[in-house]
């Protein structure tokens, strides 16, 4: 019968892998560095509750994002949470530092 002429193809055991999340990383890090660059619109339209939903989003989406947390820095200081602003900024420079080395 036509079905047991059929061959299944066998799976390729020697076939290059990417690192497991590579993929995943490289798509969150995509999605968070574009609501970086929503944050940072709203931001230079004056729009800070938009710039800091859009921050947080870009945060939550990549948390090792330096931009986003620098973001996040800059609304705090703008609200007037100047300990908010420096936990952030510090943090930023931290992050900003391993994405470096």
């Amino acid at each position: 019968t036509p079905e047991t002429e059929r061959e299944v193809p066998e799976l390729e055991t020697e076939a290059p892998e990417s690192e497991p999340g590579a993929e995943d990383e490289a798509s969150a890090r995509e999605r968070s560095d574009a609501l970086v660059r929503d944050g940072q619109l709203a931001e230079r339209e004056g729009r800070w509750e938009a710039a800091r939903v859009a921050y947080q989003q870009a945060f939550e989406v990549h948390e090792a994002n330096p931009h986003a947390v620098a973001g996040l820095a800059r609304e705090r200081l703008t609200a007037g949470d100047a300990e908010g602003a420096l936990a952030h900024a510090e943090r930023a420079v931290q992050l900003r530092r391993r994405r470096a080395s």
